[in-house]
């Protein structure tokens, strides 16, 4: 049992190789380690029509999206849409649409 005291790892990595801490870094990381849901037809669809209504109709939109960091959410207007490369842009950001899992319009 910990008590409030206790720094669980940090107190022991000054006695550890910084190989033994990188070790250590890339497991902690690697268990934050989301997968990419998979997205049915219907979903993908709902996704789509809500992307290109918000462009259309110039709309803020709040989507939410996946990359190899793990999801991550965004609040805004869409720039373009690029259906040759299947890419948005919004506040900077280039977004591939295949990593869009949620679109909701505000």
């Amino acid at each position: 049992m910990k008590n409030a005291n206790d720094r669980g790892t940090k107190k022991w990595s000054a006695m550890m190789l910084t190989e033994h801490q990188e070790a250590l870094t890339k497991l902690f990381h690697y268990d934050k380690h989301t997968e990419k849901p998979f997205l049915s037809e219907d979903q993908v669809a709902k996704i789509d029509f809500m992307l290109r209504r918000a462009v259309s109709d110039d709309l803020s939109i709040a989507i939410t999206y996946y990359s190899e960091e793990g999801f991550h959410n965004i609040k805004g207007k869409i720039t373009s849409i690029n259906a040759y490369n299947k890419t948005l842009l919004m506040k900077g950001y280039m977004i591939d649409m295949e990593d869009v899992t949620e679109a909701e319009i505000l």
